[in-house]
């Protein structure tokens, strides 16, 4: 099954920012739990206050900002624990290392032009499938 022109470029975009949400999730993590507590987190607990370690704790959990981060992350990651290894250093030449230039990569990979449509597909389609994008009998 085709996937429409948007939805690829989408999951595309995803991939090339997949190291960025990496760091981004470090430093998000980092600010949640160096933030200062609140004005009144240092009173007793019969006062109805949480401590600041547990309130940390909680907004780890809920941030918006992480779990979307982890979401995005988490889908590449499980797609690629099911590729090949053969994938895996595609998808490491062409989205961690920024080397876009298909003839380039099929040189370093010694894999035919074919090989790296097939396998780049098989990228896309995963994680397309993982983020809940692209229906699982569209997924390669």
């Amino acid at each position: 099954m085709k996937v429409a022109k948007e939805v690829y470029r989408y999951i595309e975009y995803e991939l090339e920012h997949y190291e960025d949400y990496k760091r981004e999730l470090e430093l998000e993590r980092e600010r949640i739990l160096e933030s200062s507590p609140d004005r009144l987190s240092h009173l007793p607990r019969i006062l109805g206050k949480k401590d600041p370690t547990a309130k940390k704790a909680v907004k780890l959990v809920e941030s918006t900002a992480v779990l979307s981060l982890e979401r995005r992350i988490c889908a590449v990651d499980r797609t690629l624990s099911r590729l090949s290894e053969a994938h895996r250093a595609m998808f490491n030449e062409i989205y961690v290392k920024g080397n876009f230039n298909q003839t380039y990569v099929c040189g370093k990979l010694n894999i035919s032009p074919g090989t790296f449509a097939r396998h780049k597909k098989h990228i896309i389609y995963g994680v397309g499938h993982e983020l809940g994008i692209i229906p699982l009998d569209s997924a390669v």
